[in-house]
């Protein structure tokens, strides 16, 4: 028997749909969910709860985190004068107060490896977001007063949500920290 020609036009098909003498027919597949991995940050903060609990300590620094510690050679001008090459000079006061607050959380904890490797990974992400998305707009002519969003936006925000229910206390006062921490040590140039 020959099917007659279905002809269809303008359907909204929110589940099956068949015509004609066509049979439906559903096979359904089971594989296994994969499991969720935890993120860097989530494993660390994990890790450095157990170290902090048993007491696990360093004598010194982890070469990740010492590299942040030293300035780069060759560019020692100061966060001062990095600012007002950026045209950030009024985050000055800010920059200082930040980068000590900053220091000081990062030492708290100095002998906890995890704690140690937590502060890299996130030093790390503030370099490569700052080259990425603000040091190109700062090159381009990048306004004092739209600074401060751009960093928040792509910097502070992000990382915020990296750091989210940390148990180091890190809030947004010390990611900025970070930033200036890492413009002291000539690790990012404002020009």
């Amino acid at each position: 028997m020959n099917d007659p020609e279905v002809k269809q036009e303008g359907n909204l098909v929110l589940g099956d749909q068949a015509a004609g003498s066509i049979d439906k027919s559903t096979r359904s597949y089971n594989f296994p969910k994969p499991q969720q991995s935890a993120s860097t940050m989530a494993r660390l903060l994990k890790r450095f709860e157990y170290e902090r609990t048993n007491n696990i300590t360093l004598k010194g620094y982890i070469e990740e985190l010492n590299h942040y510690y030293s300035p780069v050679e060759g560019d020692v001008i100061g966060l001062e004068q990095k600012l007002k090459d950026g045209k950030a000079e009024n985050f000055l006061k800010f920059a200082l107060s930040t980068k000590e607050r900053f220091y000081k959380r990062l030492t708290k904890f100095e002998l906890y490896e995890s704690a140690q490797k937590i502060n890299a990974h996130l030093l790390a992400l503030v370099i490569t977001y700052f080259e990425l998305q603000i040091a190109p707009r700062i090159r381009q002519g990048l306004k004092e007063d739209e600074l401060g969003t751009v960093i928040k936006e792509f910097i502070i925000e992000p990382l915020l949500r990296e750091v989210e229910d940390n148990s180091l206390g890190f809030d947004a006062e010390d990611i900025a920290g970070m930033l200036f921490f890492l413009t002291g040590n000539c690790h990012l140039t404002w020009k």
